[in-house]
């Protein structure tokens, strides 16, 4: 499947700018944080609808259910070609739950020192501003 372009929302991008832009991660994450759901989703194209529909909430935008339905279709495709390349979805090598849960208390960490830097706080002064709600 080649390369499909969007005209409405996000411009000219291809599928795989599409999946980097609204997924925010890499195919392996995206799949693998399915794939370790509660309960497990391991349908591709359910895995593309349920993150399509929570876009929304995750954006300052406002998107129209055909918009929201184009990014599903054009996310599906990406993956689709995604898994090809490696040779079938049994072929993907996805993360472990606790590589999952190293890469998220990575994730979280950076995300702290940022807060921490600009705020001007230490890490420790950030900690006590967050538990006392402030």
């Amino acid at each position: 499947m080649k390369s499909r372009r969007i005209k409405n929302g996000v411009g000219r991008l291809t599928a795989k700018e599409v999946f980097e832009f609204y997924a925010g991660t890499d195919e392996k994450t995206f799949l693998s944080n399915f794939h370790y759901d509660n309960p497990p989703v391991t349908d591709i194209r359910e895995m593309c609808r349920i993150y399509a529909m929570e876009i929304p909430g995750n954006e300052d935008l406002l998107f129209s259910f055909e918009e929201l339905k184009n990014i599903e279709s054009i996310l599906l495709g990406h993956l689709e070609n995604y898994i090809e390349s490696k040779g079938g979805l049994d072929k993907v090598d996805l993360y472990t739950r606790e590589e999952l849960d190293k890469i998220d208390e990575g994730d979280t960490e950076e995300m702290m020192d940022a807060l921490a830097n600009y705020y001007g706080l230490s890490r420790e002064e950030l900690s006590l501003v967050l538990r006392k709600g402030r």
